[in-house]
């Protein structure tokens, strides 16, 4: 029987132990695992992107769909130019993307190119089989660590809601901005952020759970280009950082999100499992390239502290 994605996540993530036999059939329903989200990845005909290295160096890209994946390995179509290919036995970075309940959802995995086949002008590639797959699953609950430098044009304004001011028969918020100077962004995911306040802010003496706080930046997406949004959340939680009271943790759920359309802003509930959706599909993007990043370091200087020999 197929496994489900949560399932496929669950073996992707969990780390065997047990006895030898417990092991093994861990490890045979994680190649299980392997095999079948690679066979999804041939049904949905997507794109696998490789990055090769050869002593450490990245030296190659290409891109193609799966078109047989099982106990040989994974056979590849190659797209494009295939003058130059890859030579047998070099290191490949493999990433890819699926379809999950209507998200992009990022896997990646390493292996090695056990061959480089050409039938009637057409080039393929055969690669290992991977034990397991690198997996984020993409819900609105995945933060990633960033700053206000990581966003274009990052702006963020704090409001005590429970002093309003009154005008023209509707409820205006006196929203105030944070300067970066006295606050920092620690990290975002699609359904949130948080903030660190030293104790010069203006704001630090009235924080509260029953605050509510506006951002807005332009998130680089790679399918859709650069994005402005805006996202209004209330804040969750105060947490004193140090014993001196010299800064604060703020925590923040989104509850509204909008992005201009024909020169308005357009607001939209948050998906209850998603968040925003433009900036939780921003967040895997940037945890995908963190990951690739890693990798390449690793390749380009193995043995470099913190790594395994």
């Amino acid at each position: 029987m197929p496994l489900t994605m949560n399932q496929l996540a669950h073996l992707f993530s969990h780390k065997p132990d047990g006895d030898a036999g417990q092991a093994r059939e861990q490890f045979l329903a994680r190649i299980q695992a392997v095999v079948q989200t690679l066979q999804l990845a041939r049904e949905a005909r997507v794109d696998l992107y490789m990055d090769f290295f050869q002593q450490g160096q990245l030296t190659l890209q290409l891109k193609g769909p799966c078109v047989e994946a099982g106990a040989e390995g994974i056979r590849i179509y190659l797209r494009g130019d295939t003058e130059k290919v890859p030579d047998e036995g070099m290191d490949v970075h493999v990433y890819f993307f699926l379809r999950v309940d209507r998200q992009r959802e990022p896997f990646d995995f390493l292996a090695r190119v056990l061959s480089v086949e050409r039938e009637l002008g057409q080039c393929f590639l055969l690669l290992s089989l991977p034990e397991t797959l690198g997996h984020s699953q993409r819900r609105k609950n995945v933060r990633v660590s960033v700053s206000e430098k990581d966003i274009g044009d990052f702006h963020v304004w704090y409001c005590n809601a429970e002093a309003p001011a009154e005008g023209s028969g509707k409820t205006l918020l006196p929203w105030k901005p944070v300067s970066f100077e006295e606050a920092h962004l620690l990290d975002m995911s699609a359904g949130g952020l948080k903030l660190q306040l030293k104790a010069s802010s203006v704001f630090y003496d009235s924080l509260s759970p029953r605050s509510l706080v506006l951002a807005r930046g332009t998130f680089d997406l790679e399918e859709a280009g650069p994005q402005q949004l805006n996202m209004i959340g209330s804040v969750v939680r105060v947490i004193t950082m140090d014993e001196n009271k010299k800064l604060a943790s703020l925590g923040v759920a989104f509850k509204r999100w909008a992005h201009p359309e024909d020169g308005h802003l357009v607001w939209r509930q948050l998906s209850p499992e998603h968040g925003v959706n433009p900036l939780g599909t921003w967040v895997v993007q940037v945890l995908l390239d963190r990951r690739r990043n890693e990798l390449k370091q690793a390749k380009t200087h193995p043995g470099a502290p913190g790594e395994k020999g």
